[in-house]
């Protein structure tokens, strides 16, 4: 199969066009280009051209990967789930999220502990922490050692409640109160200690 034309791409940097005789045309990238030694006017088998194609499937579906962990972290299924949605194939993704994490800039449980900090810088207790890894498709194995990173969640919600406890000695306060903590993802038992604990402060006070 011939090679028409190689020109540079409209719309991706560092990649070119190549034009087959047969067929549509196909982004390559540079390391295609000298390992298959290309040129205009070339002759390729049809087993050539295929292997060229897959190449440059890999090597785009790194590049994408690459743009987007630029952009922000991910998960590792936030990433693959991405890759897919712009049109690479499965297998393609998920060959590309290993590059990433034998890279180091792909790590799921650096990710997890990132979520863990920013749910306590939003006064989220662990089980809405645990439900934004789920939602993020962190595994499960990695849940405990990102939320041991906490070393007292009742000091978070203790925190939260000092900012914005009225008087808990009205059972209305003490409810909405209760509401919010839960809404948060603090269990009854946290819940309970630090609105009894703030109470009792609040009578010495």
């Amino acid at each position: 199969m011939r090679i028409e034309a190689l020109s540079p791409a409209r719309r991706h940097r560092d990649c070119l066009q190549v034009t087959p005789e047969a067929g549509a045309p196909f982004l390559i990238t540079e390391q295609e280009l000298l390992s298959f030694d290309l040129r205009p006017g070339m002759e390729l088998e049809e087993e050539q051209m295929t292997a060229l194609r897959q190449a440059a499937d890999r090597s785009l579906a790194l590049r994408q990967a690459a743009a987007l962990l630029a952009v922000r972290d991910r998960s590792r299924r936030e990433l693959t789930d991405q890759l897919v949605r712009k049109g690479v194939s499965e297998e393609n993704a998920e060959l590309a999220a290993d590059r990433m994490e034998e890279l180091g800039v792909l790590n799921d449980a650096a990710y997890a502990a990132a979520w863990v900090r920013r749910g306590v810088s939003r006064d989220w207790g662990p089980r809405r922490v645990e439900s934004e890894l789920y939602r993020r498709g962190i595994s499960r194995e990695l849940w405990s050692d990102a939320l041991d990173i906490v070393e007292d969640w009742t000091a978070v919600a203790a925190d939260f409640v000092s900012r914005r406890r009225g008087d808990l000695s009205d059972p209305a306060a003490r409810k909405k109160l209760s509401d919010a903590l839960a809404r948060r993802g603090f269990d009854w038992d946290c819940i309970r200690e630090v609105l009894h604990r703030a109470e009792e402060e609040q009578k010495q006070d």
